[in-house]
């Protein structure tokens, strides 16, 4: 397969929110170029005023979807969850807690419940599963859903530590 290096993504330097602008910028370009080439339904949205549930409403109604809601995890359960959980091959840990009802990560970001042990955050490519082991919650796997950029498609694995 032919390599996709270009001179603007090889070797860049930590450019932070710039490198970000920049990657989101050639992102659009390569989806704009892709869906010019195929004969598929797409739809545009300009979200830069951040009007969320317009935009939701947009896709809805353009791709004649049905809207499907999170469950509701009771909150009695989500504290089965929260703790610190490890890895010790990145030295990293993660801190899951409660506020506001919610499950929260990376201390500012909202775990919205995809399914009975399975999270996301809805402004990141970011799922997070519990794994129960004798009956409690012991590891967790984060995992990237973008898999050209995520090397790891199994995600990383945590285990509590606390």
């Amino acid at each position: 397969m032919k390599s996709l290096k270009t001179k603007n993504t090889m070797n860049r330097k930590n450019q932070g929110p710039q490198l970000h602008r920049e990657f989101l910028s050639e992102y659009a370009k390569l989806a704009q170029d892709a869906i010019s080439t195929v004969e598929v339904d797409s739809l545009s949205i300009d979200n830069s005023e951040k009007d969320w549930k317009t935009y939701e409403q947009q896709l809805l109604t353009y791709f004649n979807l049905r809207y499907i809601s999170d469950p509701v995890i009771p909150f009695k359960k989500l504290h089965e969850f929260v703790g610190i959980y490890r890895n010790d091959q990145m030295n990293i840990n993660v801190n899951i807690e409660i506020k506001d009802e919610h499950l929260y990560i990376f201390g500012n970001r909202k775990l919205k419940p995809r399914s009975r042990d399975v999270f996301y955050i809805d402004d990141i490519s970011v799922e997070v599963t519990f794994i129960k082991d004798n009956g409690k919650y012991n590891n967790l796997i984060i995992g990237e859903k973008d898999i050209f950029v995520n090397k790891n498609e199994e995600g990383t694995e945590f285990v509590r530590i606390a």
